[in-house]
C-alpha cells in the first residue's frame, strides 16, 4: 500500500513539474506548427470577410512549379553545406588550438573569435553588404593592391557569386559558437591520454584525428543538428545583406526563409507562406535524420 501511494505521489509530482512546460511548449511551438500545417491546405489568408476553404495540395503544386523556390532551395543547401562542412570543422580546429595552447594570448583569441555572437546579426549583415558593395571597401582594397582602378566586386550581381558574401558572413558569425562548444567538451577529456600520446611521439595531427575527434563524435552530431536547423531558418543576416523582392530569378541570393517572407507576409498570402514553412520543417527533419544516421555509422563507440 505504501509503495502504491509513493508511486502515485511520484507521478503527481512529475505531472505538476512537467505540465507547465508542456503547456508552454504546446502553446508556443507545437501549436503554431500544427496550425500552420492545417492552414497550408487551405486558401485562408486571414483577410477581412474572406471566404476560404480546403484546397488540398494546390499551394504545394504552385510552390514546386516555381523556379524561384528551387533557387532558394539550392541556396539553402549551400548554407547547410557551409554550416556542416565549414563552420563546424573550423570551430573544431580553432578549439583544438586553444586546448593545446598553440596560440598566444588565448583569452584575446577566444574573445575575438566569439565576438560576432554578441553583435546584432543585422548590424553584421549591413557591414558585410557595404564591404562587398560595388563601391565598398573590398573594391577599394583590391584596386589598391592590384593598381587596377577599373576593378569592382560584383558578387551580389552575378548569379554564380551572389551567395559568396552571405556565406562569408555566416562563417564569420557562427564559427565562434561551435568553437566554444568543442572547447568546453575538450576540457572534459582525460588530459593524461593526450600527454601519453605526445610522449610516445604522436604528432599533433595524429592526436587530433585519432584521439580528439573520435572522442567528440557525440558533440559533432549535436552541432551538426544545430547547424542544419539554424541554416534552414536563417533570415536576418540574409535579409540584411540582400533585401530583394523575392519575385524573380534576379534574386540570386534568396533562400527558403526569405522566399516564405516575401510570399507570405509581403504578398499577404498566409496559406501559401504556411505551405512553404511546412516544406522547410520537412526538409529540416529529413536532414537531421540523415545527420543522426551518418553520425551513428561513423561513431567508433557505436561500431564497437
Amino acid at each position: 500500500m505504501k509503495n502504491k501511494l509513493r508511486k502515485r505521489g511520484d507521478l503527481l509530482f512529475y505531472i505538476v513539474m512537467v505540465a507547465p512546460c508542456m503547456v508552454l511548449y504546446l502553446a508556443i511551438i507545437a501549436g503554431p506548427i500544427l496550425a500552420s500545417l492545417g492552414i497550408a491546405f487551405t486558401n485562408n489568408d486571414f483577410r477581412p470577410n474572406q471566404e476560404w476553404g480546403f484546397i488540398g495540395f494546390d499551394n504545394f503544386k504552385v510552390i514546386f512549379s516555381d523556379p524561384v523556390f528551387w533557387l532558394g532551395f539550392k541556396n539553402n543547401m549551400l548554407v547547410v553545406a557551409l554550416s556542416v562542412f565549414g563552420q563546424i570543422p573550423l570551430g573544431l580546429l580553432l578549439a583544438y588550438f586553444l586546448f593545446r595552447n598553440m596560440v598566444k594570448a588565448p583569452g584575446f583569441y577566444q574573445a575575438m573569435v566569439f565576438m560576432p555572437q554578441v553583435i546584432s546579426t543585422v548590424v553584421i549583415g549591413r557591414i558585410f553588404q557595404s564591404f562587398f558593395d560595388i563601391r565598398g571597401a573590398a573594391t577599394g582594397l583590391v584596386r589598391l593592391i592590384t593598381n587596377d582602378p577599373k576593378f569592382t566586386f560584383r558578387w551580389f550581381l552575378e548569379p554564380g557569386q551572389a551567395m559568396i558574401p552571405i556565406l562569408i558572413g555566416m562563417l564569420f558569425i557562427y564559427t565562434g559558437f561551435y568553437m566554444l562548444m568543442f572547447l568546453a567538451n575538450m576540457q572534459k577529456l582525460d588530459g593524461g591520454i593526450v600527454e601519453a600520446a605526445s610522449i610516445d611521439g604522436a604528432s599533433e595531427m595524429q592526436i587530433f584525428a585519432r584521439i580528439i575527434a573520435p572522442a567528440l563524435s557525440g558533440i559533432i552530431i549535436i552541432n551538426s543538428i544545430l547547424a542544419i536547423a539554424g541554416s534552414l531558418k536563417s533570415f536576418d543576416l540574409i535579409y540584411a545583406m540582400a533585401p530583394n523582392d523575392g519575385k524573380g530569378l534576379g534574386n540570386n541570393n534568396i533562400v527558403l526563409a526569405t522566399y516564405m517572407y516575401h510570399r507570405g507576409f509581403k504578398a499577404y498570402k498566409m496559406a501559401f507562406g504556411s505551405a512553404v514553412s511546412v516544406i522547410i520543417v520537412s526538409i529540416s527533419l529529413v536532414l537531421i535524420a540523415i545527420s543522426n544516421w551518418a553520425g551513428k555509422k561513423l561513431d567508433p563507440l557505436q561500431e564497437a
